[in-house]
């Protein structure tokens, strides 16, 4: 997407009116689909979900889980009995914390503003990015010009805690696999929404660099590092555990791996790109 300007962005100086919600999500969606949340009605009997179902009704995460071990099956051309079920809740994980994150951080820096978890709605597809709702005009405020401390508390609270902490508890029941490991993906998936924001829009590039390394440094320590020289204006992210990917057939260590040194890279050296 290329630096078009800021279509509707958040009041500064003597700016009295913020863009609506639609344009403000639909200026973020062009960054690509994992930033894509839509606007309007979401009826349950179209398979709309409230998205804290997700974790809390018992079978919706394990269908969640099933068909990504079914995709990992067919790209890796195995019975979906033979993928691992860490490798799979691995990778949900982080396609979901991708997914959910990336338009939360894109609304935050270029518009000072979050869709409320609480308005998301979600629907089961069989591949490719979890379709993201917003039911009701609902975006919870800052401002684009607040200080970091101010928008990465905000992605804190509200996606971090609110959604992505309990959505792994609840996979950790249906699956053995270590909180560390996913701690890491949220924070590989956050450093990779913020490079592809950076490069779409340059000058939010040190704004996205700061939230990121206050996340990095508060509710997301201890899961890597950030290095330099990166791209972007952003450092380059090392983690220190691994998403499992190299455990498929064709699979292997992603740019931003603890194992990075014992497997080929798959992705560019600033890390992973988004996962379903």
């Amino acid at each position: 997407m290329a630096d078009t300007g800021d279509a509707g962005a958040a009041p500064r100086g003597d700016r009295v009116a913020a863009a609506p919600t639609r344009a403000v999500l639909a200026d973020v969606a062009g960054v690509s689909a994992f930033f894509a949340v839509d606007l309007g009605v979401a009826p349950r009997e179209a398979g709309w979900r409230a998205l804290a179902e997700l974790w809390t009704v018992p079978d919706a995460l394990e269908r969640r889980l099933g068909t990504t071990r079914r995709a990992l099956a067919r790209q890796a051309g195995l019975a979906a009995a033979a993928v691992e079920p860490r490798v799979a809740a691995s990778l949900l994980y982080q396609g979901l914390a991708a997914r959910l994150l990336s338009p939360a951080l894109g609304c935050a820096l270029w518009h000072g503003r979050v869709p409320d978890p609480a308005a998301l709605r979600w629907r089961l597809v069989d591949a490719g990015p979890l379709p993201l709702r917003l039911a009701e005009d609902r975006m919870l405020p800052a401002a684009a010009a607040d200080p970091p401390e101010r928008l990465s508390g905000l992605l804190h609270r509200h996606v971090l805690d609110g959604v992505l902490a309990p959505l792994a508890e609840s996979l950790r029941e249906l699956v053995r696999i270590e909180r560390r490991l996913l701690r890491g993906n949220a924070a590989s998936a956050l450093v990779g929404a913020a490079g592809l924001l950076a490069r779409a829009r340059p000058r939010h590039a040190a704004a996205a660099a700061a939230v990121t390394r206050a996340l990095l440094a508060g509710p997301l320590a201890g899961t890597g590092e950030l290095r330099a020289p990166g791209s972007a204006g952003l450092d380059r992210f090392v983690r220190r555990s691994c998403c499992l990917y190299y455990r498929l057939p064709g699979g292997a260590t992603c740019g931003d791996c603890a194992l990075r040194h014992t497997g080929p890279r798959r992705t560019p050296p600033d890390g992973p790109a988004p996962r379903a």
